[in-house]
């Protein structure tokens, strides 16, 4: 098979798990190579599968994304319709209908008594990546004012509380491969509480690959199968973000199916299954 694996102009030269999922493709048999998604001159049509990997900018410019994407056709990894439907994180309201257990949010706050009695709060995009204009605030006051700029900007803006687990076992970022379960990653707490937030997409430090219990893992693949029903499609590549709240139980912090990045240098191994869902024999 053909396999494009799609990035853009400014960021496919920091994806390190590229030139690993080139490597394992051609060792099955494949080719594959680098393209850019905004690129005019790339005829999507001779590849045989169109793999979105770090399309880091497509927060920016989304309705452009998800019109290429649209235009791709039914072999865009994942699809259309999924893009779509998760590159707004409102997607979150519609699991959280379906019975799954979100961090509790609210959608464009726009005063201190929206928000709820709380320790401290995290405010964000909807639209976003890579904690970009996110940030942690400790008073009601300053979570609400941020909200009220981004929603100053045309922006849509979710706030929730401040999951304290995460200063002490941090975040899981679980893996799916076309519904297979392969590895997971710890990541530390990023956000430093009453910090100004950055402009731009950041990634943390400190991870590591962890082992997770059985609670974690069966709450990931009850997310996987109810994306799977709420979108109709199935998902060829997935990370399901899990923190936990002041019970032990999982929630679900975000659910990515844009363009997860893999960390495949703490898991070299993920690189060949990656290329086996993606581009079945």
């Amino acid at each position: 098979m053909d396999i494009a694996l799609v990035s853009s102009a400014a960021d496919h030269a920091g994806d390190t798990d590229l030139p690993q999922l080139i490597s394992a493709a051609e060792a099955a048999g494949h080719t594959a190579r680098i393209a850019i998604w905004d690129d005019p001159n790339v005829d999507w049509s001779v590849f045989d599968v169109v793999a979105i990997r770090s399309c880091w900018d497509y927060t920016t410019r989304r309705d452009e994304f998800v019109s290429w994407c649209q235009s791709v056709g039914d072999h865009l990894v994942n699809s259309a319709r999924v893009i779509e439907w998760n590159s707004d994180k409102i997607y979150l309201s519609d699991l959280a209908d379906a019975g799954i257990s979100i961090i509790p949010t609210i959608w464009d706050a726009k005063s201190m008594s929206d928000l709820g009695e709380h320790r401290s709060w995290v405010v964000k995009p909807t639209i976003s990546s890579g904690s970009a204009n996110t940030a942690h605030w400790t008073t009601a006051e300053a979570a609400a004012a941020h909200s009220n700029e981004l929603l100053a900007t045309g922006r849509h803006t979710m706030t929730q509380p401040y999951v304290a687990s995460i200063d002490t076992v941090g975040e899981f970022a679980n893996y799916f491969f076309s519904g297979e379960y392969s590895h997971t990653v710890r990541k530390p707490a990023l956000l430093e509480a009453d910090q100004t937030p950055a402009e731009a997409a950041s990634f943390p430090g400190g991870l590591r690959v962890v082992e997770i219990d059985q609670t974690i893992l069966e709450f990931s693949h009850e997310v996987i199968a109810v994306a799977e029903r709420v979108t109709g499609e199935r998902l060829i590549q997935a990370r399901v973000d899990v923190v936990l709240d002041d019970a032990g139980q999982p929630m679900l912090m975000e659910l990515e199916l844009v363009e997860p990045a893999l960390f495949i240098d703490f898991v070299p191994k993920a690189a060949e299954t990656y290329i086996e869902a993606i581009a079945p024999i």
